[in-house]
């Protein structure tokens, strides 16, 4: 059996990420696996870095007829047998794939737990019989999704590979300008409005005065980062909030913070929750989305509320006074984490393949 996955994203997130793990699991595995990306996207540098098959396109749109011509062209070469669709616009772009070539597969993976829209062309694409299958990353998403009425649905979770920070090695915190004595929150996310950054700005402003030996430190880019760092300094919280932006050795940060936070408003699943729990971090985070089927309350981690900044505020003063609660969560958090290894997602989906 053939595969192809359609990526064609511009910039590099969690869904290329998985994209990236999903594709390497299967090639493992000795399946025949390409990855179809857009040219010149962080994506197609990382398979090409990893020397994983992938073949680059230039896309224009998801309604190009052109760029699907393209795509089936590329699919008939490898002889493909299912399109993996790995997002919206790949969707699109796969239905009209499938004029070309009417045998193929069509597979998608959900990744967000956001509404479909009640139009003519989301309604097309997602509840057309050319659609062989929808998976979500989640129970969070299919729950979404089931409120539009769409059946049939698999969950596949995202997963990650557990033994990637095993070699990192811990920033100094002088070298970011905290003092080693300090205590460190850390998040790792896109600036998105669904990643909570409102709320961490909340909950340090509760926390300045009386725990000053408190900071926070992030990890990620985006559309919002700006606008954060201007009502960051607007508060008086720069002494006390670092944003650090995007970095390539995450692993080494990681094992730098002393609590993974992630007081998000929505999220699919959370990988870089099981990033932080393969490297022993106690874990607090919101009760949304697929969060919860990694969090466990009080047993590998905390759960708040989403928006709850006082619930969030009071989690972070109850592990930085408990050592032994922090050790607690982190050791179960790194037993649970085991079965979020990206072997077993790959597996899971070589398997629906084969049912189609």
């Amino acid at each position: 059996m053939n595969i192809a996955h359609l990526n064609t994203e511009k910039g590099w997130r969690g869904g290329e990420n998985q994209v990236y793990m999903l594709h390497k699991g299967l090639v493992e595995l000795g399946i025949n696996s390409v990855v179809f990306c857009r040219k010149d996207a962080p994506l197609e540098d990382k398979l090409k870095e990893e020397k994983l098959p992938c073949v680059s396109l230039k896309f224009k749109s998801q309604f190009d007829l052109s760029s699907a011509n393209k795509i089936a062209k590329e699919c008939k070469k490898y002889k493909i047998d299912v399109l993996h669709l790995h997002s919206s616009h790949a969707l699109m772009l796969g239905h009209m794939v499938k004029w070309f070539i009417p045998n193929i597969k069509l597979v998608l993976t959900r990744r967000v737990g956001i509404p479909l829209k009640n139009n003519v062309i989301t309604n097309y694409k997602y509840r057309s019989t050319a659609l062989d299958k929808i998976v979500c990353i989640s129970k969070g998403v299919s729950d979404v999704l089931e409120q539009s009425k769409l059946v049939d649905i698999e969950i596949i979770h995202s997963r990650i590979d557990i033994h990637k920070f095993e070699n990192s090695k811990a920033i100094s915190k002088e070298k970011i300008g905290i003092p080693n004595d300090s205590f460190v929150l850390g998040i790792v996310g896109a600036f998105t409005w669904g990643k909570g950054y409102d709320t961490l700005i909340e909950i340090m402003c509760g926390l300045k005065d009386k725990y000053s030996n408190i900071h926070l430190v992030s990890l990620g880019d985006g559309k919002l980062f700006d606008k954060i760092k201007v009502e960051i300094t607007k508060r008086g919280l720069q002494k006390n909030f670092h944003l650090l932006g995007h970095k390539n050795n995450v692993g080494d940060y990681l094992k730098m913070f002393d609590v993974f936070i992630l007081p998000a408003k929505s999220e699919g699943l959370g990988t870089s929750i099981l990033d932080a729990q393969s490297v022993s971090l106690p874990v607090i985070a919101s009760n949304v989305g697929g969060i919860p089927e990694i969090v466990k309350h009080n047993s590998n981690g905390l759960l708040i509320e989403s928006g709850d900044y006082k619930g969030f505020t009071d989690a972070i003063i109850e592990l930085y006074s408990d050592e032994k609660l922090r050790n607690r969560l982190s050791e179960q958090g790194v037993k649970d984490v085991v079965k979020f290894h990206y072997k077993e997602m790959a597996r899971e989906y070589d398997e629906l393949y084969k049912r189609l």
